[in-house]
């Protein structure tokens, strides 16, 4: 007698709604129920809330990835511990930022990120694999703004990967 009603979980998630007549009044013999629960495991919150993070995690390391890459070629033109330097830091993060996204447009799903970011990490193993190719780094820094980038440095990739 002093044990509680155990809630199924179809009275937690039913929402009902009842239909207004035009005079004001609710009809609560039309009234209508809608279940909220999900039709599939995709349509679940918790499943979004992962695959954003999953997107975000993805682009983080892309991010992190170019990064390493171009600081190692790309001078920084102020002191180290100056406002200026600073600003600046903000500045190439930013331009880092915005690099890896157009470089790593293509890639949608978590198969085409993996396959681009091991292609780079394969074609570049070490700083100094990176600073023998400086020259043609330096180029594609200086020519980011192309709308061709993504596609001219895809090919460098693959051909780099291949020969390492």
């Amino acid at each position: 007698k002093g044990r509680a009603k155990k809630k199924s979980r179809k009275d937690d998630d039913e929402r009902s709604f009842k239909l207004v007549a035009d005079n004001g009044h609710s009809e609560t013999e039309n009234a209508t129920s809608y279940d909220s629960s999900p039709l599939y495991a995709t349509h679940l919150l918790k499943s979004f809330h992962d695959r954003i993070w999953l997107e975000i995690e993805h682009r983080f390391l892309a991010y992190q990835i170019i990064k390493f890459l171009f600081s190692a070629v790309v001078p920084m033109k102020a002191k180290r511990r100056t406002k200026k330097a600073k600003d600046e830091r903000r500045a190439r993060d930013e331009q880092y930022l915005m690099l890896s996204f157009r470089l790593f447009s293509d890639c949608r799903e978590r198969s085409d990120f993996l396959r681009a970011l091991s292609r780079i990490c394969f074609a570049f193993p070490t700083i100094s694999a990176i600073r023998l190719k400086k020259a043609q780094l330096l180029r594609f820094w200086n020519d980011r703004s192309n709308n061709d980038i993504c596609s001219r440095f895809d090919c460098y990739i693959r051909r780099q990967s291949r020969l390492s």
